[in-house]
């Protein structure tokens, strides 16, 4: 558990995809969130007891909120579930201050953002700052479907949907070409950042 930790009130709630619900929240004290670099996460003591830890999804430079999304797994052991079934607005939670395994590397030419499902989650702070440095990249975001494609409607309008292609039931078999479609013609000095389940 981390030792520095904040009591957080959840300001909204809202499906994102087929079982994904994102969570909007803000500091109890009324203090901005400390800065944090893209691809953190926080942990994130859910109403069970339980701390999970799940990306900061949202604009690195808006510090008065933080931005996560939660898959609910059907396997669950108390995280995600009570996420979804005892969170509401206003809803109290207890969360650690960023941190991050998954950062952007600052003397890539270009990069690319490769994403499958909940895997989006991390990219998409990436994303935000990418745009606003100027810098280019492409955001390939892999989902079975719209329906379980979280973030759709913000990848679809500027201004990520010059930057974001998405690609829906990509079978098994077919996975290794359409990544490596995604990697063609990219220059020399291009960082690649993968995330997502497993499969």
């Amino acid at each position: 558990m981390q030792a520095q930790s904040f009591k957080v009130r959840v300001d909204a709630v809202r499906d994102e995809a087929h079982g994904v619900r994102s969570f909007v929240i803000s500091r109890l004290d009324g203090v901005p969130f400390d800065a944090y670099e893209p691809g953190a996460h926080i942990d994130v003591t859910s109403p069970s007891g339980v701390t999970r830890q799940y990306s900061l999804c949202g604009d690195p430079d808006c510090r008065d909120t933080h931005l996560f999304a939660v898959k609910k797994e059907t396997q669950s052991r108390g995280g995600s579930r009570s996420l979804h079934d005892d969170v509401q607005i206003g809803t109290e939670l207890s969360v650690g201050a960023p941190r991050n395994l998954f950062r952007l590397a600052e003397n890539a030419s270009q990069h690319v953002l490769i994403g499958a499902g909940i895997g989006i989650t991390p990219l998409l702070s990436m994303a935000y700052r990418l745009q606003k440095m100027n810098v280019p990249f492409e955001l390939h975001y892999f989902a079975r479907s719209a329906e379980h494609a979280a973030f759709l409607p913000l990848l679809s309008r500027a201004p990520f949907d010059a930057y974001a292609k998405v690609h829906f039931g990509i079978e098994p078999d077919a996975l290794d070409a359409e990544l490596a479609a995604c990697l063609d013609d990219v220059p020399q000095g291009t960082h690649v950042y993968t995330c997502g389940p497993v499969p």
